[in-house]
């Protein structure tokens, strides 16, 4: 059943993105015939409902969103989608309290979801829970920036313009995200670029650590031991005089945006 409705979603997919929705709506619901308690079906057949507008789309919606939520999580793979969705169903029609506890237990799951996190703080501000939702507000923004510095950085290696503190910079985001292959591939162009530097054999070293190679991390780690501390972190790096005249010369190149480093 996993493979059949893997394949289901890429063409009810691309019905939706083709326009013809309807067509969408058919094949889910004939699928759903045979599997009526599919959770991936009910998810997608919520989807297709929230497309239309007022309480009756939302309550649909909300049907076929509770209908996944009642499959197997392990057996779902749109389980975790479907909670957020049905979170927001329950917030459309007015019941917040209801919205609230969705959302809380996907967060619990999933706490790094920070569609999620928004639409708490706006059923709490609802709730007229104003300090919560405060605080859930600034996180997400908080987030947000930093995805936009992630993808300024992501950009700037891609086009092979990245600067050894940006390389830096976002060696560490991945470390800090626990993405290991990633570290490894910025974390390797960052030693090569500053052999005698050890910050960058550390991140190497906690990469191959991720990775479960002990034997490379271990190599990484001894030696970046034997090499000397280079002083300042990667925001002196950015303001010593050297590198700040090679930032200038980078804006006038073109390959820092002027302005900011998320500005794209």
């Amino acid at each position: 059943e996993d493979v059949q409705w893997r394949g289901l979603e890429s063409i009810a997919g691309w019905y939706i993105a083709a326009g013809r929705p309807d067509d969408a709506r058919r094949l889910l619901r004939e699928l759903l015939a045979e599997s009526p308690d599919s959770g991936p079906g009910h998810y997608w057949l919520g989807k297709l409902a929230l497309r239309g507008e007022g309480d009756e789309a939302a309550h649909e919606a909300l049907v076929h969103f509770q209908r996944s939520l009642a499959s197997d999580p392990r057996e779902n793979n749109r389980y975790r989608a479907a909670q957020y969705e049905a979170g927001v169903c329950l917030s459309r029609l007015g019941r917040f309290d209801e919205a609230e506890r969705v959302l809380r237990e996907l967060l619990a799951a999933e706490p790094d979801n920070s569609s999620a996190e928004y639409e708490l703080a706006r059923v709490l501000q609802r709730l007229d829970k104003t300090d919560e939702a405060q605080v859930l507000l600034t996180t997400f923004q908080e987030k947000e920036a930093l995805n936009r510095r992630r993808e300024h950085l992501q950009s700037q290696v891609r086009l092979k313009q990245a600067t050894t503190a940006e390389l830096l910079e976002l060696a560490r985001i991945y470390q800090d995200a626990n993405e290991a292959a990633r570290l490894r591939e910025v974390a390797s162009m960052y030693a090569q670029r500053e052999p005698v530097d050890p910050r960058g054999h550390r991140l190497l070293a906690r990469a191959y650590e991720l990775l479960e190679q002990p034997e490379a991390a271990a190599a990484e780690a001894e030696l970046a031991e034997a090499l000397p501390e280079v002083a300042g972190e990667v925001g002196d790096e950015m303001d010593a005089p050297a590198n700040r005249e090679s930032n200038r010369e980078d804006v006038e190149r073109g390959t820092i945006p002027d302005g900011g480093p998320c500005d794209n």
